[in-house]
């Protein structure tokens, strides 16, 4: 009874393949191709990707040069450039604005240099730099003297990254200097008691902090 329940069903199997072998070569040839396009579209992206790692390590090298040396700033610029044009969204794209804003901060033209750390930290939100680059288009806006400007960038950075808990850190490690910039500009402005808030945070929340001394020295000047 089981070798013939057996046979019944070697029979099926054979049958089934037997009338399915088309359909089953068909499938076979699909999943063969799907395969091979993955493996195409694997490479590509692989060869895409080490074009823009190369641009970035492009940018980077010009940018060193042209900082430290008698570098080439045409050549610079133009593959910084094509940093911004042809891989939008990437690491190339992102040291290309870096770059163009750090040469063109040392360059005194502060309102390239606010424009491109603006890209930067616009385009690039997530990015663990993003305070460096706001703080830095904030400064540029400072020399600019557009000190209002540059205090609603830094009061951004404080709303978005500094923690209410002082048993938790904050998102950003740059929080203390933004605080002391705060009180700083404030205090340019005129505006004594919003500068005094802010130094007494940076007393009272980050005591270990290089500019907290210098913080305490500013408020018994100004208080």
């Amino acid at each position: 009874m089981k070798e013939t329940e057996k046979e019944t069903i070697n029979q099926k199997l054979s049958n089934f393949l037997t009338n399915n072998k088309k359909i089953l070569f068909l499938v076979l040839a699909i999943l063969a191709c799907i395969i091979i396009v993955f493996g195409i579209l694997s490479k590509i992206q692989q060869k895409n990707r080490n074009i823009m790692v190369n641009k970035s390590v492009e940018i980077e090298t010009l940018y060193h040069e042209v900082s430290h040396t008698d570098g080439d700033v045409e050549s610079f610029i133009t593959v910084a450039n094509e940093g911004i044009s042809k891989f939008p969204g990437t690491k190339a794209e992102l040291m290309a604005y870096v770059k163009l804003a750090s040469y063109y901060f040392d360059e005194k033209d502060f309102e390239k240099s606010e424009e491109y750390y603006t890209l930067a930290y616009t385009k690039f939100p997530k990015d663990l730099g993003v305070t460096v680059y706001m703080f830095n288009a904030a400064m540029s806006l400072e020399e600019q003297g557009k000190i209002n400007d540059a205090i609603i960038i830094l009061e951004k950075i404080v709303a978005d990254f500094k923690s209410d808990n002082l048993e938790v850190p904050d998102k950003s490690y740059d929080i203390p200097e933004v605080i002391f910039n705060l009180g700083r500009l404030n205090e340019a402005k005129g505006d004594n008691n919003k500068a005094i808030e802010y130094y007494e945070i940076l007393v009272a929340e980050y005591k270990s902090y290089n500019l907290s001394n210098l913080a305490k020295t500013r408020l018994l000047t100004i208080k």
